[in-house]
């Protein structure tokens, strides 16, 4: 995990770029700063946000949904009480929460791996196909719901392994409060025991987190889209064509589009996961019965309520991505696979998240073209910005030093194993 999180502080991009990210963040300072979730009274703007749109004689109000901005409170007052929110960038410190967001995820979806009996050897295997995977690098740069979502279904993970009840009854109660698919994780996430040996003896507890589910998703509708948006469907949609967005693509190119590119994406992580199923017998498919099930459900979605610009697979099915980690490390035991050949698996997969990474994350300083400068095809990059905006070379120099070393130990101590002949203990 260590070395996950140094590889995504060395990327880290230290600004937002897409319009949800920013709306998130303002709507955190409006909550710390107001008290309210409004933008500006009737009539006003936003300076930088020029895609707002508000309803006539309306107050200006968000798009998101409330819960992550709730999250990234602590985050938007440390930059507020330092003055560093004063700028385009909208702060500093909140733009490495997505990055904190992962890793907690991947801590701990690491620990309950453990906890539930899989060697070190299988949740450091997890740890790094998901977390250097770029669906999740690209959450962990980018930050928004989609970070937060990964630690919430992680720590429901965690919840359920604990047979903490209501521990996973407040997980629930929230995903639907942080993003729309919050609401289909949430319903499949209480029903996930059912598959499971012993279900007969928790069903009631299963019934209830379902009834918690739906009741989180109907307070949404009513709450937030209808009492505050004025619109019960389309909530802070509705004045950017949410109902124009339902099938006004081929439902079976874009969930054609989604999968072809999602396998590109994690190929690794989808072979130790379906692998270590068969391998596993039936245990190793009622764990695999999870991922599947979101996998569809959300390809589904995406596939009927979407627009052009709008196909991400990348950023819209990165937290299911981490629940087929989550199954890939309960059967990664089963799998027969020398220490060579699984730390061979393990490195391609990073190699493979790291060609994505530059392929789509390339060319953020097209303003260097026109000037021969080396830069036009990097990578936006926070240590890279700083030096083109001339900040003094040690500013930029230290921490990717410190963070690269950091990366290079955690890394060898990974290593060991895969590499070292020794037996993996495990947790009863």
């Amino acid at each position: 995990m260590g070395f996950v999180l140094c590889l995504h502080l060395v990327t880290a991009q230290g600004t937002w770029v897409a319009s949800d990210h920013a709306e998130l963040i303002f709507t955190a300072r409006r909550l710390l700063t107001a008290r309210t979730f409004d933008f500006a009274p009737a009539g006003q703007t936003v300076p930088g946000m020029r895609w707002l749109q508000g309803e006539p004689g309306q107050p200006l109000r968000p798009r998101l949904f409330p819960g992550t901005a709730f999250a990234l409170l602590p985050f938007v007052a440390v930059d507020h009480a330092l003055g560093l929110d004063r700028t385009p960038d909208l702060g500093f410190f909140v733009h490495f929460s997505g990055s904190l967001f992962v890793a907690a995820a991947l801590a701990l979806m690491g620990f309950t791996l453990r906890r539930e009996g899989a060697s070190d050897r299988a949740a450091i295997a997890a740890i790094l196909v998901a977390g250097t995977a770029w669906p999740l690098w690209q959450i962990s740069r980018r930050g928004g719901a989609e970070a937060l979502l990964a630690l919430l279904v992680c720590g429901f993970l965690l919840a359920r392994s604990l047979r903490s009840f209501a521990g996973r009854l407040c997980l629930i109660i929230a995903l639907p409060w942080c993003h729309p698919t919050g609401s289909l994780l949430a319903p499949v996430l209480a029903v996930s025991d059912a598959v499971m040996p012993g279900f007969r003896s928790r069903r009631v507890q299963t019934l209830s987190l379902l009834a918690a589910a739906v009741s989180a998703t109907l307070s949404v509708f009513v709450l937030w889209n209808w009492l505050y948006h004025g619109n019960f469907f389309g909530g802070g949609y509705a004045l950017y064509g949410a109902r124009r967005a339902i099938a006004t693509l081929n439902p079976f190119d874009v969930a054609a589009t989604y999968l072809h590119t999602s396998l590109l994406f994690a190929p690794v992580l989808v072979l130790f996961a379906l692998g270590g199923a068969l391998q596993a017998g039936r245990e190793g498919l009622r764990l695999f019965a999870l991922p599947l099930v979101l996998l569809l459900l959300h390809v589904t979605l995406f596939s009927l309520y979407t627009t052009p610009t709008a196909i991400e697979p990348a950023r819209r099915l990165a937290v299911v991505w981490l629940v087929f980690a989550y199954a890939a490390g309960r059967s990664f035991d089963a799998l027969p696979l020398s220490r060579l050949a699984a730390f061979s698996l393990v490195a391609l997969s990073m190699l493979n998240g790291l060609y994505w990474y530059r392929l789509i994350e390339a060319e953020f300083y097209p303003w260097y073209s026109a000037l021969g400068e080396p830069w036009n095809w990097e990578p936006l990059i926070l240590w890279i910005t700083w030096s083109l905006e001339g900040h003094p070379f040690w500013h930029s120099l230290v921490p990717v030093v410190l963070l690269s070393v950091a990366a290079a130990i955690a890394a060898l101590q990974a290593s060991r194993a895969f590499l070292k002949p020794r037996p993996f203990d495990r947790l009863g």
